[in-house]
């Protein structure tokens, strides 16, 4: 949707008006939808199950795995950080 709001002949109260139009109407069209598609979850007797990957379980255990190695690899340091030095 293009939107045309500069032009040389109007003063800039004209052109914050008209800019505050189009987005009213672009707001009631926006409500509309949000109204349409409410009423068409409310009318959907059963909602649609939760569709996950087929491979999320190996892919989070890996993840935790891998962050569980690093984590039990890793030496604190000798030196205090900078920000909590005294």
């Amino acid at each position: 949707m293009a939107v045309e709001i500069t032009r040389r002949d109007m003063s800039a109260g004209e052109l914050r008006a008209k800019a505050a139009r189009q987005m009213l109407a672009i707001a009631l069209v926006l409500k509309g939808a949000k109204v349409c598609l409410l009423e068409a979850l409310a009318e959907s007797s059963n909602p649609s199950a939760l569709r996950l990957h087929p491979s999320l379980t190996e892919f989070y255990r890996a993840k935790t795995s891998g962050l569980a190695a690093t984590l039990s690899t890793r030496r604190p340091s000798s030196r205090p950080s900078k920000r909590y030095a005294a």
